[in-house]
């Protein structure tokens, strides 16, 4: 073998070499390993808040990384979001939150989230979604122009994996999270929904039963309920329904029907459903393994699958539990 022939012949050995390399390097970029939240932040209950302080001095507290930015303005108000852009030039996930509270971005509930966020390089922001009118009877109807403006923002001023976009509420929070991504379902690969709420923002109030009104939504919305389902489908969207089976604010039965809205309809019994609804509480159903709502404290007490679409009921009230719900996500994509 000439000297030009062996020249050759090293330089395909590099580029073989360097090849294998990079699918190394993506394979452990894809399958990274997450630090989990830890007491005692595995689970949050809006009923009893373990945080002594609130708003702007219980976020400088409890996450210093994070920042108060403007998203955007319009005639009547700025829009704020409590905001980290994690140093790296490496496109990270976006993981957008939403609080029961629309015109409100200092929610407790966000803290673990935004402490993950911080620990594992992802991008965050929970913006305020209220419209320019301030405070609304029905917050979650406006929130998906508001929610768009926040993922504007991250898509300038952060280095995001565009099929990596997450979304996630709770209660009216977890409502917005789903008007939200029915007017933009291919802007996420994922939303997770906890203790879903009803239209007036306040299941707790003594006119309202806390039930959402489903029927309403599909006759208002069926093109983007037909549109959600197809990505659903196709694997490029996924759902997490999550509800504590003892919510005195909203009933597990909006969960149950958003279900049988995305998953898989009439797959459930009749003892099932007044289970649920709480008639048979202390039926001896056997409690689902989950090592991350063990772990938490919390039982699993049923669990249905339709494709992309998860139903986990728990023994809790308007609660999250954290690690179920940010593990769940971290394997979601919508490149797969």
């Amino acid at each position: 073998m000439n000297v030009t022939n062996k020249l050759l012949y090293l330089r395909l050995i590099a580029a073989m070499l360097f090849m294998v390399l990079i699918s190394i390097t993506s394979n452990i970029n894809n399958q990274q390993i997450h630090t989990p939240l830890k007491d005692p932040l595995l689970t949050y209950s809006s009923a009893n808040s373990s945080f002594t302080l609130s708003g702007r001095q219980l976020w400088e507290t409890e996450v210093p990384q994070i920042q108060e930015v403007v998203i955007g303005q319009s005639c009547r108000k700025m829009h704020l979001a409590q905001w980290h852009n994690p140093p790296t030039q490496r496109d990270r996930p976006l993981i957008v939150v939403l609080n029961s509270n629309g015109e409100y971005h200092f929610g407790s509930m966000a803290i673990a989230l935004a402490k993950w966020a911080v620990e594992n390089g992802w991008v965050f922001i929970h913006p305020s979604y209220c419209s320019d009118n301030g405070r609304s009877s029905k917050p979650a109807v406006s929130a998906p122009e508001n929610v768009y403006r926040a993922l504007q923002y991250a898509m300038k001023h952060a280095s995001v994996d565009s099929s990596r976009v997450y979304i996630t509420g709770l209660g009216s929070g977890a409502l917005a999270a789903l008007y939200t991504v029915l007017v933009y379902p291919e802007l996420f690969a994922a939303v997770s929904i906890w203790g879903l709420g009803s239209e007036d923002g306040r299941g707790d109030r003594p006119d309202s039963s806390g039930i959402l009104n489903f029927d309403l939504i599909q006759s208002s919305w069926p093109e983007k309920i037909s549109k959600l389902n197809s990505l659903i489908d196709a694997g490029k969207t996924a759902l997490y329904i999550a509800h504590g089976i003892d919510d005195t604010v909203y009933s597990a039965l909006n969960s149950v029907k958003l279900f049988g809205v995305f998953g898989e309809e009439g797959s459930l019994s009749v003892q099932d459903h007044r289970y649920i609804a709480g008639s048979e509480k202390h039926s001896h159903r056997a409690v689902f393994a989950d090592s991350l709502y063990s772990k938490a404290g919390v039982d699993l007490v049923f669990r249905k699958e339709h494709n992309s679409v998860r139903l986990s009921l728990f023994r809790g009230g308007q609660d999250i539990v954290y690690n179920a719900c940010l593990y769940w996500m971290a394997q979601q994509s919508s490149a797969n």
